[in-house]
């Protein structure tokens, strides 16, 4: 991902996750959603099956903000 032609974040193997937080999001929604995401099993196995989770693949994750300003 790059900003005004400068690389912001990089990433290869792995996911881009677009995530929106609001004021009554707490520490517990924020480590449920962190879960469900390392955890979702999405990528190939040997297989071929999608049977990995990014932990297992080894894969990364680019995380962008999408809140928007205070109102």
């Amino acid at each position: 991902m790059s900003i005004n032609n400068e690389v912001a974040g990089l990433i290869n193997n792995g996911l881009l996750l677009f995530a929106g937080i609001e004021e009554a999001d707490t520490e517990a929604d924020a480590d449920w959603l962190a879960g469900k995401v390392v955890n979702m099993r999405i990528f190939a196995d040997a297989e071929g099956k999608m049977n990995r989770s990014v932990l297992e693949a080894g894969g990364g994750i680019l995380v962008v903000s999408q809140c928007g300003p205070a109102v």
